[in-house]
């Protein structure tokens, strides 16, 4: 139990931006997982170590992690693990510069999310492939996935966390970048998301600016910050 207690309150501490204290809970989480061997929660774990790594800049240390991860559910043969994973594996390679192989890790991720029903998961993958798009100079593919996501998400908001709060950053991106106004939707859920997650983080802490945000998210993905 205290395996995912602390696997929990890392989760927690991520999305309230205190990195530091989501380390060492997802530390200790990762330790007490392998004592029992309980391998689907390890897998988790290492996948969330990807992530905060990413949002600390560490691209060469998300990169371990999330292929450790992969290599761990993949082993046990959760399929909705592996995509969770594989997006994590997309985002570090991204961060990297290696669009080419990003793009494949990110398709790989759609396809599982969609194969699984679990289609509003697959907008994280699929976000990803419209920044690579946009940043490969297709600028009518980026914005094509961009207004699927805004579509999308017109049907089911997404849920006040990190992924989903950089899905709507992205589509804000690459809409400020082309001067596309199209995917309105997109804007207003990522201006209703921000403003959820202050008041989720102002009850347990100071609330995060924008800024930080969007420090973060470009921290993720080495991009340029387009919005101030």
């Amino acid at each position: 139990h205290e395996a995912f207690a602390q696997n929990y309150r890392g989760g927690i501490l991520l999305n309230e931006m205190k990195l530091d204290a989501a380390q060492s809970a997802y530390v200790q989480a990762l330790s007490r997982f392998r004592a029992i061997g309980y391998r689907q929660g390890e897998g988790k774990t290492v996948s969330e170590m990807a992530l905060l790594a990413l949002m600390m800049g560490d691209h060469a240390q998300g990169h371990r992690h999330a292929a450790d991860a992969l290599e761990i559910v993949k082993q046990i043969g959760i399929q909705r693990d592996q995509a969770y994973a594989l997006t994590r594996l997309g985002y570090a390679l991204e961060g990297m510069g290696n669009l080419t192989a990003a793009a494949e890790v990110y398709e790989q991720a759609l396809a599982i999310y969609h194969a699984t029903n679990q289609r509003s998961r697959g907008l994280e993958p699929a976000a990803g492939l419209a920044r690579i798009a946009y940043a490969q100079d297709d600028h009518t593919g980026a914005l094509a996935r961009v207004e699927s996501i805004s579509a999308a998400v017109q049907q089911r908001a997404l849920d006040a966390t990190i992924e989903a709060e950089w899905v709507y950053l992205s589509c804000i991106q690459i809409s400020h970048a082309t001067d596309d106004t199209t995917p309105v939707a997109a804007l207003t859920l990522a201006n209703q998301l921000y403003d959820e997650r202050c008041a989720m983080l102002g009850e347990n802490g100071d609330p995060i600016s924008l800024k930080t945000q969007l420090h973060t998210f470009c921290n993720a993905f080495a991009t340029p910050l387009a919005l101030e």
